[in-house]
């Protein structure tokens, strides 16, 4: 269920028959494509349930890009645990003092926001912010920790669960030939990279990634 305590406004005016601009959810999920829902409750989840909301194609449209910006970080995860998966290195425990304590700060806002008068947005915004850290370790990492990968994948599973934001993981026995192909090129920029340390490059493997 959703619920919201403030007006609701759409394009920025009051939504009423007589305007002409009423709507429903039921009638704007009419060509939902398997995705709309989810990315319909994260336009919803970004306000609070007292504040007022303005609903827009703009809106919807940002939120959708959002969305597929948390569904990507954890396929980035999971690709990175599978690509490292026969690397024993990578099974070491964390022991980086700054990366457990980082890793559970993190896990401890996400708990209070949810704690604190279902401040949902500031969830959202978490997940964001803690992504970009995950894509530079992940980027910048030769044996990234299989262990804490899964942890944090676990978190945004667990958040997407919780607030029905659907992703389906995909099966690694999807990969085709040209996904491969692919990955090599990402992973010779990255070496390049960092040997160079270049900063172009690290670009370059963040758009081919």
């Amino acid at each position: 269920y959703w619920m919201h305590a403030n007006m609701l406004t759409l394009n920025g005016q009051k939504m009423a028959k007589s305007l002409k601009n009423f709507t429903t959810i039921r009638s704007f999920l009419e060509n939902d494509d398997g995705r709309m829902v989810s990315q319909l409750r994260y336009m919803f989840l970004q306000v609070h349930y007292s504040d007022p909301m303005d609903f827009s194609n703009e809106h919807f449209e940002q939120s959708k890009r959002q969305l597929h910006l948390l569904h990507n970080i954890v396929e980035t995860i999971r690709n990175s645990i599978e690509e490292h998966k026969f690397n024993s290195n990578s099974y070491s425990s964390i022991d980086n003092s700054v990366l457990i304590t980082d890793y559970q700060s993190f896990n401890n806002r996400i708990n209070e926001h949810l704690t604190n008068n279902f401040q949902f947005s500031l969830v959202l915004k978490e997940l964001h912010d803690y992504r970009t850290k995950v894509f530079d370790y992940i980027n910048k990492t030769d044996n990234p920790s299989i262990h804490y990968l899964k942890s944090v994948k676990q978190i945004y599973q667990n958040i997407f669960q919780l607030f029905g934001l659907n992703y389906n993981e995909k099966s690694t026995e999807n990969n085709d030939e040209m996904a491969t192909i692919i990955t090599k090129i990402r992973d010779e920029v990255r070496n390049q990279a960092k040997q160079t340390k270049n900063k172009d490059l690290w670009k370059l493997s963040d758009v081919i990634r």
